[in-house]
């Protein structure tokens, strides 16, 4: 295939709108050219052709418009799903899952050390604290069983409490 270069004369003695035969536009713009010579010659034809068979060339040029759009878009859909395919049976989507789980173990992970530790310091801290006081008082530890008995040592220590300043 030739190319033309801007000082060369066009092909088929036909003139360039911009001058310039070397560029891309300037391809474009031959085939602008040659589609708009052949655009009419088609209409000029036209005039030749009969009313019916105008129509039904007509119907039959809309119908192949919208086949080219269908085909299109069906096209269009299979790509989508074959796309949507790889990327389903790609090597690497495990890992994606792993990654996107990693976050949400970690949070879960540390919000259990945080309540095993809220529970572990405050639970054998009050079981030491009612042992010693068990322990170290003069009334028998069947007492301490006793709801009421709690309810009177509750309120020593809130009188205990209340009495220092």
């Amino acid at each position: 295939m030739r190319t033309h270069n801007t000082n060369e004369t066009p092909p088929s003695g036909q003139s360039c709108p911009d001058g310039n035969w070397g560029s891309e536009n300037a391809h474009e713009a031959a085939t602008d050219l040659a589609g708009a010579a052949f655009a009419r010659a088609l209409r000029q034809g036209e005039q030749a052709v009969p009313h019916d068979i105008r129509e039904r060339l007509r119907v039959a040029r809309l119908a192949a418009v919208h086949a080219h759009q269908r085909a299109l878009a069906r096209q269009a859909a299979q790509d989508e799903a074959s796309t949507i395919a790889r990327r389903r049976q790609s090597p690497f989507s495990g890992w994606r899952k792993a990654l996107a789980a990693l976050p949400i173990a970690a949070a879960a992970g540390i919000g259990a050390i945080f309540m095993q530790g809220a529970v572990s310091e405050d639970v054998p801290h009050q079981q030491v604290e009612t042992d010693l006081h068990i322990l170290s008082s003069e009334v028998p530890p069947s007492a301490f069983a006793d709801p009421a008995f709690g309810e009177y040592l509750k309120r020593q220590k809130l009188d205990a409490s209340a009495a220092k300043p």
